[in-house]
């Protein structure tokens, strides 16, 4: 994946250092890498963006959500690696949080980090069968946090991301009767679009002198 590779490359020449929205969509960007092969890069990756992390606030939430919905949606070779790499870091706050992680998804049998049991069958049922017809999802995909984890994907404004706009427009629209699903997938969503390739743009501008 070169254009990850070369995002790992702007990240560590500062290219977006007065950036903080593309800063984030470059973290996003190199974290595409945790989707391929177990091999060297993902050391380097880990080794790259924990300065960020420790530096950033909003970049290490960045890493962590990315993270999270990786596991979810069942990418976990090359995810366990990275948090394996974080977790050998220098930095304590990191390699600590990573080291949880990892003893929680092997304690959880490989299925997710975290729990939520407060879905309506009946929606998500609903939501998950149109998936399916749209061929956005295979039938036997039975995460309980799916939606959740759809709704957290970051776009980065390539072909492949038709299908996850698309997802995202099937799920709002099922959960537009539903209050609480509503609420809690409207937040999902607002955190996603913030990381997006074009969140940026609905971001207020920075003041200026």
């Amino acid at each position: 994946m070169p254009g990850a590779v070369l995002a790992i490359d702007a990240l560590q020449d500062g290219f977006a250092a007065n950036t903080p929205k593309f800063e984030q969509d470059l973290v996003v960007a190199a974290l595409r890498l945790v989707t391929g092969p177990i091999g060297s890069h993902i050391t380097r990756l880990a080794d790259a963006l924990v300065p960020f992390m420790e530096r950033s606030v909003d970049l290490d939430r960045t890493v962590w959500r990315e993270l999270e919905a990786l596991l979810a949606d069942h990418s976990a070779g090359a995810t366990r690696a990275f948090l394996a790499s974080l977790a050998a870091s220098d930095s304590d706050a990191i390699a600590v949080r990573a080291t949880n992680w990892l003893a929680a998804y092997v304690e959880q049998g490989g299925t997710t980090l975290t729990a939520d049991g407060g879905d309506d069958a009946s929606i998500i049922a609903a939501i998950r069968a149109r998936l399916i017809d749209e061929e956005l999802i295979v039938n036997d995909h039975a995460d309980p946090r799916l939606l959740d984890t759809i709704a957290r994907k970051s776009a980065n404004g390539s072909e492949t991301d038709r299908a996850l706009l698309k997802a995202r427009e099937i799920i709002v629209e099922g959960c537009r009767d539903n209050y609480g699903r509503r609420s809690k997938i409207r937040a999902s969503l607002a955190e996603a679009i913030e990381h997006d390739h074009i969140g940026h743009v609905l971001s207020p501008p920075a003041p200026t002198d």
